[in-house]
C-alpha cells in the first residue's frame, strides 16, 4: 500500500512514473529534507542516471546533502535569479 511505503521510496515511485509517462519536465520541492545520507546518494544516482535527459527544478532552503553539477544550477534569492551560490558570497 502506498501509505505504507518510507519517503524514499515514494520519491522513487514519483521519479518512475515521471519517466514512464515521459515528462520532460521533473520538479522536486525540498526532495532531501527527509532523506538520510544513504537515501541521499540513492536520489543522487537516480537524479545523475535517470534524470539526464529531463528538465529537473528542484527547490531546497538548505545546502545540499549531495553535491549537483554546477553547470545545472541556478539560484533564487531575494526575487532574482543567480548562476552562482549567493550564500556562498556572504561567507567569504
Amino acid at each position: 500500500r502506498f501509505k505504507d511505503l518510507t519517503y524514499i521510496q515514494k520519491l522513487i515511485l514519483f521519479i518512475h512514473v515521471g519517466i514512464v509517462n515521459k515528462n520532460s519536465i521533473v520538479l522536486f520541492d525540498e526532495p532531501f529534507l527527509h532523506l538520510d545520507s544513504r537515501e541521499a546518494a540513492i536520489f543522487k544516482r537516480i537524479y545523475t542516471n535517470d534524470l539526464k535527459e529531463k528538465a529537473v527544478i528542484l527547490t531546497a532552503n538548505t545546502a545540499l546533502p549531495v553535491a549537483l553539477p554546477e553547470d545545472q544550477r541556478l539560484y533564487i534569492h531575494s526575487k532574482n535569479l543567480c548562476a552562482d551560490d549567493p550564500y556562498m558570497a556572504m561567507l567569504i
